[in-house]
């Protein structure tokens, strides 16, 4: 008996459209590397490997697995490249305290730590101790190589020229005076100040020591305050005044008091 008249079992008829599928998808697969060959061939395209980001779980220079290695130029700037790298200055006796400043406006943050003197970058928790950062032309930061070797760390997005340079700093025991801007420096080991400002205008005072900085008055007008700091000496205060006398009195401190002359009240940052 013929049976031409009845279709193709539903299991026969799922295997075909299955073996169709699977044909028509190696013949794409197929086409489209004949096309990319094709484009390949004239440099179309490209086709080279991606390389590997040599630290993927890195956030910082010191957890690099090789930090790129910073030198300070003949005319005293330092390039920092995107990502940050490190800066190993030896310990230098006649130049105690050095300036870090922006060589032009910069693009982002740099922050700036050191590693402690008693810490490695390669111990697991090792964090650096945090100085300071330049975020603008006025910024300024304070190394102390003076004390002993550095390994200083510099975190920034973007690419940025620095300027390293030593500091001009009038140096006192016990109290300083005078008008405009001035950079001190106190190598004692009392760890607190009382400052007097007499003038209308702004007056700001920022400290810096060998591992750590802060900015304890910001202010204007007359000012009567007391600030201090973690660690005796060395010590520098920076102050910028627009207008007016200010004082500088180390508490605890005995001596006479150093008059700052004009030709010292320059703009640390210039």
């Amino acid at each position: 008996m013929s049976n031409g008249g009845m279709g193709l079992e539903a299991p026969v008829v799922r295997r075909i459209r299955v073996l169709t599928v699977i044909a028509a998808i190696a013949g794409a697969l197929v086409l489209t590397g004949v096309v990319w060959g094709a484009l390949y061939d004239l440099r179309i395209v490209d086709v080279r490997p991606i390389a590997a980001d040599p630290n993927p779980d890195a956030d910082s220079p010191w957890e690099f697995a090789d930090p790129p290695e910073l030198a300070i130029a003949e005319d005293g700037t330092l390039a920092v490249p995107a990502g940050g790298g490190v800066l190993h200055i030896e310990r230098d006796a006649a130049t105690p305290v050095l300036q870090v400043a922006a060589a032009a406006d910069p693009a982002d943050w740099i922050d700036i730590s050191i590693t402690p003197a008693d810490q490695d970058p390669r111990d697991e928790y090792f964090y650096p101790d945090d100085v300071g950062y330049i975020a603008s032309e006025s910024d300024v930061a304070m190394l102390f190589p003076g004390e002993r070797d550095l390994e200083v760390w510099f975190e920034s997005d973007a690419q940025e020229t620095l300027r390293i340079s030593p500091v001009e700093a009038t140096t006192f025991t016990s109290a300083a005076s005078g008008e405009g801007d001035a950079v001190l420096l106190y190598e004692g080991d009392h760890i607190s100040a009382r400052a007097v400002h007499r003038g209308d205008g702004v007056f700001y005072v920022d400290t810096f020591t060998p591992a750590s900085s802060d900015s304890p008055i910001i202010d204007s007008g007359r000012i009567d305050q007391r600030f201090s700091w973690d660690e005796g000496g060395p010590l520098v205060i920076r102050v910028q005044s627009t207008d007016g006398p200010w004082t500088i009195e180390i508490e605890g401190e005995s001596g006479a008091p150093v008059s700052v002359p004009s030709s010292a009240q320059t703009d640390p940052a210039g």
